[in-house]
């Protein structure tokens, strides 16, 4: 099985993909088939998308306009909210991230793209990367594009999985690590800063979780654990590891600085605190892991929280999304998508105070942050399949959708550039 066919098993039905960007306005006109016209990809490298900015004395979109601006629809059309700025059809990258002037994921190959025209940069293959292998997870940072890739048991014999560092500049190999068990990864215990990366892997009995000096590939320090890990989150030079127990680990000394018991599947590290929980909502201090609050929510917490606004959090699992009042843990509202089966497990971002995610029965929403209204909601891929990609910057959305499905949305990779501000 080649890397093309892992991909579409694991990540199809995705309806967005980084072939465009898709700019929100209300003069958008689609086509007979629901989709927009697509410009051409080609582009000058390092040309800046346009960005309307607010009039002067505004902020930036605020709900009373200044004399001579319009204020958004109240119930707009999907077709009024977005026009495709750049497509690329035939590319779904996965996993998909903007990290600084540059879009990354993966096709073919890793992959660096201009975000401003979907140019590709570079496409490399890591060395030691092997052909039958799907890449779990992707993280760029300024001193290494850190890329982790699947164990594979089926394999023949049963193969590790591996992490790759590569020259955020040509995509050079710098250097690469084989892990020790050949179950398979949990793609979220990964992640990496500028100075660190972290993995957890485990063979269902031992966890063990590593920090690697991100230059070098140099073990910094490595724990094993009894106590499953879902999540590493790397904050300056502290690890927070998310899972049976939530625990803060101090990397230069090595020592536990903070811990408590309560069981996580994901989490959201903020500047005023940490959002996370399994069965409830919790916001805890940062960094004494204090509880701020609880919240009961309808389901299990299976995506991780995004901030929805200066007040508001967002949180997706089993029973649909919740926003949740960031002071106190109140439920602002609740939505529920179109599907039978209502699980939202990733593909979640906000942009200009509207919110986009996907279900796991390939139902595409965009709500109303603020206040929960639906303008959009319906199955864009097909069910069962993985949640497409999603990136965000400023007002510009990024997604990676798979499908043969026909779609109000384009497929391939795409870029959208909202220009309506519902803050």
């Amino acid at each position: 099985m080649d890397r093309r066919e892992f991909l579409y098993g694991t990540v199809s039905g995705s309806v967005f993909g980084l072939s465009g960007c898709l700019r929100l306005t209300e003069e958008s006109t689609p086509t007979a088939s629901g989709t927009q016209e697509q410009p051409s990809r080609e582009g000058e490298i390092g040309t800046e998308r346009d960005t309307e900015t607010p009039e002067e004395g505004t902020e930036g979109g605020s709900e009373t306009p200044e004399e001579g601006t319009e204020e958004p629809p109240e119930n707009p059309d999907v077709e009024s909210l977005f026009t495709v700025e750049w497509e690329d059809s035939e590319s779904i990258l996965s996993p998909l991230r903007l990290h600084g002037d540059y879009l990354y994921g993966e096709v073919f190959g890793i992959e660096k793209l201009d975000p401003s025209t979907g140019k590709v940069e570079w496409q490399v293959e890591p060395d030691h990367s092997r052909e039958d292998n799907g890449i779990s997870n992707l993280v760029p940072t300024e001193t290494a594009i850190c890329v982790l890739e699947s164990a594979y048991p089926n394999q023949d014999p049963p193969e590790a999985g591996r992490i790759f560092a590569l020259d955020p500049a040509t995509g050079e190999e710098m250097w690469y690590f084989e892990g020790d068990y050949t179950t398979w990864l949990n793609s979220s215990a990964f992640d990496a800063s500028d100075q660190y990366v972290a993995f957890a892997e485990d063979d269902e009995t031992t966890y063990t979780t590593r920090i690697f000096n991100i230059e070098t590939g140099d073990v910094v320090i490595e724990r094993n654990s009894e106590k499953y890990v879902n999540q590493l989150i790397i904050q300056d030079d502290e690890l927070i590891i998310i899972g049976e127990d939530i625990r803060i680990l101090d990397i230069e000394s090595d020592s536990i600085t903070a811990q408590t018991d309560l069981p996580s599947s994901a989490a959201l590290v903020t500047n005023d605190g940490i959002y996370t929980g399994q069965n409830n909502v919790h916001k805890l201090s940062n960094p004494g892991l204090e509880t701020e609050w609880t919240a009961s929510i309808a389901g299990d917490i299976q995506a991780n929280p995004t901030i929805a606004s200066e007040s508001g959090v967002l949180i997706g699992g089993s029973g649909g999304v919740h926003s949740l009042d960031r002071e106190t843990g109140e439920i602002n509202w609740e939505y529920r998508t179109a599907a039978e089966v209502n699980e939202i497990r990733g593909g979640m971002v906000v942009v200009n105070g509207l919110a986009f995610l996907w279900d796991n029965s390939g139902y595409f929403v965009i709500l109303n942050a603020k206040t929960g209204e639906s303008y959009f909601d319906q199955r864009q891929k097909d069910n069962g399949a993985a949640p497409s990609g999603l990136a965000a910057s400023d007002s510009t959305l990024y997604v990676a959708c798979d499908t043969d499905m026909d779609t109000t949305i384009p497929r391939g990779t795409a870029a959208l550039n909202i220009t309506q501000d519902y803050n």
